[in-house]
């Protein structure tokens, strides 16, 4: 195995094991995660994003991350909904916050920063606009109807998303790499500095949040959840891999990206809509190991595969 995956499989694991060692002794309290979270979405995580922008060059190739995006995440989130239709409006919320939708800000971009090439960073990135799209904005939708707990209106969809300073930043890369404007290497220095603390920060949250008190009966939802995201994105990783006429570097992101965890915000979001978000908040912590070493066996089957031709 990759001596670097390695290395940041143990590191990562470390810092969730800090975040969540201190938790049970106190040092860390659930509650201080919502300032951490604030300091990613506003500060560190657009910063890593900058970073990995850099040097690359936006071609129709690199959206085909946003078209995987947008079908993946519907899809699933049909699926989940048809594995749920006789059962409880609770569980299917859950399947709509919790099937759907990927934890790429927090978990999959710095998990994957410096293992993937620059295209596939940027084909990231991009697949996490339709991730933004989908989590608070269709999602919360539908999450909401099915609670009774009122519609979302379509001007507040789109104001969520458009305040939303991942996907402005998304944006404004976009169009500073269509209009070839280059930031300032001042800039770039503060937003390396920045960008630097997201990983640590971003597995330290986790870490806190981590949990798995459930009641047993709740277990098969959470089982349920898990089975068909893991079967889909494989499913979906082999044709991506196998079929789509892509450059190796972005079919082996795009891959392994699938086999990133649950949406941060689906407990939340779950809570919110009126359904049980304890349920999401374990589907969530359970996502995280799972995906951790899905995400490094893909890594190193699909190395293996292109370094010899496949």
């Amino acid at each position: 195995m990759n001596p670097v995956v390695l290395s940041k499989i143990f590191i990562y694991a470390s810092i969730l094991l800090i975040g969540f060692i201190g938790k049970k002794l106190n040092i860390f309290k659930r509650e201080h995660t919502k300032f951490l979270n604030n300091i990613i979405c506003y500060i560190t995580l657009p910063s890593a994003i900058i970073n990995g922008f850099q040097g690359v060059e936006l071609s129709l190739v690199l959206f085909s991350g946003l078209l995987v995006g947008l079908i993946t995440n519907v899809l699933l989130m049909i699926l989940g909904q048809f594995i749920s239709k006789n059962k409880s409006n609770n569980e299917r919320a859950i399947f709509i916050f919790s099937s759907s939708c990927f934890n790429i800000g927090n978990f999959a971009i710095p998990f994957l920063s410096g293992l993937v090439s620059a295209d596939g960073f940027a084909a990231i990135c991009i697949f996490d606009i339709s991730v933004a799209l989908m989590c608070f904005g269709v999602n919360p939708a539908i999450g909401n109807s099915i609670m009774g707990s009122g519609k979302v209106k379509a001007k507040d969809v789109i104001k969520k998303i458009c305040t939303s300073p991942v996907f402005i930043t998304y944006v404004v890369l976009i169009l500073l790499s269509l209009l070839n404007i280059k930031l300032p290497q001042l800039v770039l220095d503060l937003t390396t500095t920045m960008g630097n603390a997201n990983a640590f920060l971003a597995m330290l949250c986790i870490g806190i949040l981590f949990q798995f008190k459930l009641k047993k009966e709740d277990w098969k939802i959470v089982i349920k959840v898990l089975s068909l995201r893991v079967i889909v994105c494989s499913l979906i990783s082999m044709f991506i891999y196998f079929v789509i006429p892509l450059p190796s570097d972005i079919k082996i992101a795009l891959c392994v990206l699938l086999m990133a965890p649950c949406a941060g915000a689906a407990p939340a979001l779950t809570e919110s809509s009126g359904a049980d978000g304890s349920i999401a908040a374990v589907i969530n912590s359970i996502s995280i190991p799972l995906s951790m070493g899905l995400m490094t066996l893909l890594l190193t089957i699909l190395g293996s595969l292109n370094n010899r031709g496949v």
